[in-house]
C-alpha cells in the first residue's frame, strides 16, 4: 500500500513539474527596463503614442488555427522610426474573426486596448512573416507589456499608465516624460553601439 501511495505521489509531482515547465516556455513574456525594450525592438521598430483607428481579427499566416488582431493607427506623438500623424498597420497574436472565431494566448494584450477611439502607447517590432504577409510597413507587437494604456484628465497632458518594476515603462508618466526617456535611452543605445 506504501509502494501504490508513493507511486501515485510521485505521478502527481510529475505532472505538476510538466505544467510548470509548460508554463514557463508558453507564453512568457520577460520584464525589459526602455532600454532593453528598444534592443528587442531592433532598428526597425516603432514607438508611438497613438490613437487607433480600426480592429479587426485575420487569420496568422504561420497557423491556420491562430489569429491576429489587426489594429490601424495613427501616430499622436512620434518616439522611433515614425512621425506624428504617420497612419499604418501593427498585429497582435490573438484575437476574433468574423465568424465568431476565438484564439487567445496568455501574452495577448487586452482586447479594450485595441479598441477604436483608444490612445495607447505602442513598442512595436518587425516581424519577417507578418511583413511577408501584410506588407513592409506593418508592424508586430510581441506581448501586452509592449502597450500601454493612455489616459487624459481634463486639459491635462496625457498620462501613461506604468506596468510596473522591469517594464519599459514601470510607473505613470506623462507623456513629454517618455519623451525625454526615449532621447535618453537612444543616446546610451548609440554610445554602446546597439
Amino acid at each position: 500500500m506504501c509502494a501504490r501511495f508513493l507511486g501515485w505521489r510521485a505521478a502527481l509531482a510529475t505532472l505538476g513539474v510538466a505544467a510548470l515547465a509548460g508554463t514557463m516556455f508558453a507564453g512568457v513574456v520577460l520584464p525589459r527596463d526602455l532600454l532593453g525594450q528598444l534592443k528587442l525592438l531592433g532598428d526597425k521598430g516603432r514607438v508611438a503614442h497613438v490613437t487607433i483607428l480600426e480592429r479587426s481579427g485575420v487569420r496568422a499566416p504561420w497557423d491556420s488555427e491562430a489569429v491576429l488582431t489587426r489594429v490601424k493607427v495613427r501616430v499622436v506623438d512620434a518616439f522611433w522610426n515614425c512621425k506624428r500623424g504617420d497612419e499604418f498597420e501593427f498585429y497582435s497574436l490573438g484575437g476574433m474573426l468574423d465568424d465568431g472565431t476565438t484564439y487567445t494566448t496568455t501574452i495577448s494584450p487586452k482586447t479594450q486596448l485595441t479598441e477604436p477611439g483608444r490612445n495607447v502607447v505602442v513598442f512595436l517590432t518587425r516581424h519577417p512573416e507578418i511583413a511577408s504577409a501584410f506588407g513592409e510597413d506593418v508592424r508586430y507587437l510581441p506581448s501586452f507589456v509592449e502597450i500601454y494604456d493612455v489616459q487624459r484628465g481634463l486639459g491635462r497632458e496625457p498620462t501613461i499608465l506604468g506596468k510596473g518594476q522591469g517594464a519599459a515603462i514601470e510607473h505613470n508618466e506623462k507623456i513629454s516624460e517618455l519623451s525625454d526617456a526615449m532621447t535618453a535611452a537612444v543616446k546610451q543605445l548609440e554610445k554602446r553601439g546597439g
